[in-house]
């Protein structure tokens, strides 16, 4: 498969079997932080201070990297993070890939212990969108190539008095400036709705890849370590 999953049917992936040579696992925290501000309130009858303060957050990330050594061809390794299964040195697992060995890992079997995790958060960044029909992809990039001098067309109408039909309404210059933010919000309307007509990933699409790796990963696990290795 190249490229992005457009259907179901583009889902390609590669099982490696092997047993865990070695691992190591680590976690990592990010720290976050940023000001607020921190109101009290004083008095029998009310009354408020504001303070600057301080926000603090942390996330912490644990990471898996292991060495497997599969029954035919070369040991490999693989980082995890927050890989959700627990495993040691001895443990026989599989690691599914999505197109092929050099892709995403996008499921951790462990055959020792019966646990399994699909990660599917990277499924979405496989997912693709149809590619738009010819018209729509003509039509898009020369809209904004012209929204350029269209913008700036409005400017001069509006410096020599063409956008004045509101102005009896409401008043001279008023409503050059209520006329001229119309028609700029029209052009940029035509933009936005230019991008609508581009078709997005399609309904269910990543439910049904999700799925069909769940399924992959039902069979693994059904599998004895013995025979998933070999």
């Amino acid at each position: 498969m190249a490229g992005k999953i457009l259907s179901i049917d583009d889902l390609q992936t590669v099982t490696k079997t092997g047993v865990i040579m070695r691992c190591r696992e680590w976690s990592e925290t990010e720290v976050h932080g940023g000001s607020a501000q921190k109101t009290s309130h004083i008095g029998p009858e009310g009354g408020s201070v504001t303070m600057p303060g301080v926000s603090i957050s942390s996330t912490v990330r644990n990471r898996l990297h292991i060495f497997v050594r599969p029954d035919s061809g070369p040991e490999f390794d693989q980082t995890f993070v927050n890989p959700g299964v627990g495993v040691r040195e001895g443990h026989t697992v599989s690691i599914v890939y999505v197109p092929n060995e050099g892709g995403e890992p996008v499921a951790l079997v462990n055959h020792d212990t019966g646990k399994s995790r699909v990660f599917e958060g990277r499924v979405s960044s496989l997912l693709g969108a149809p590619p738009a029909s010819p018209l729509v992809a003509m039509i898009g990039p020369l809209y904004m190539i012209a929204l350029i001098p269209l913008h700036l067309s409005t400017y001069w109408l509006a410096f020599t008095g063409k956008l004045n039909h509101l102005d009896g309404a409401l008043g001279r210059g008023l409503g050059g400036l209520v006329e001229w933010t119309l028609l700029n919000g029209l052009l940029i309307g035509l933009m936005f709705a230019l991008g609508l007509l581009r078709p997005g990933i399609p309904a269910g699409l990543r439910e049904g890849v999700v799925g069909r790796i769940r399924s992959q990963v039902d069979a693994l696990l059904a599998t004895r370590p013995a025979e998933a290795a070999t």
